[in-house]
């Protein structure tokens, strides 16, 4: 979107989302959307959250764990990690239990960016809830150690697998 050569930013967008939203438009809410993704405009936790506020106000959803796993990957694709961790954080002092699919969409984004120590923490919960990690999660963390020189924090976790996991790798 551009008038008179001035392009819009999120806060633009944002407005524009919030209006629809309010006017329980949602076709345009994803028109605007798919044009910021055009336009190469990063949706942020505002333009989330008044979609969110909005969809929930009106019952067409209750979030769930699966909701904030969306929310944390299209963080995590979008470089912003500390927002990824801040809805994790807020989904546990919901207590939503996060699903293998939540673990593996956190863990991947923070092996992309080579946060080995957060990395080991996640898969580490995640055991410790006895939730068998897949072995893409299981292999990428694996590297990662490896290539950090952290084959003591790799065999800890094996060996933690094996007692708390019913099934382990």
């Amino acid at each position: 979107m551009e008038i008179n050569g001035i392009k819009a930013d999120v806060a633009t967008y944002n407005a524009l989302i919030g209006v629809f939203c309010k006017t329980n438009k949602f076709k345009n809410v994803f028109q605007v959307l798919n044009d910021m993704n055009r336009k190469g405009v990063l949706p942020n936790s505002r333009t989330c959250n008044i979609i969110m506020n909005s969809l929930i106000s009106r019952g067409v959803c209750d979030p769930d764990a699966d909701t904030y796993t969306m929310i944390i990957k299209m963080f995590c694709e979008n470089d912003k990690l500390k927002m990824a961790m801040k809805v994790w954080k807020y989904m546990q002092l919901k207590q939503f239990v996060p699903s293998m699919h939540t673990f593996y969409v956190l863990i991947n984004g923070l092996c992309e960016k080579g946060e080995v120590i957060n990395d080991y923490i996640f898969l580490e919960e995640m055991i410790e809830k006895g939730i068998r990690p897949s072995g893409l999660i299981f292999g990428k963390l694996r590297k990662l150690l490896i290539k950090e020189k952290r084959e003591d924090v790799l065999e800890f976790l094996v060996e933690k697998m094996k007692i708390l996991v019913n099934d382990p790798l």
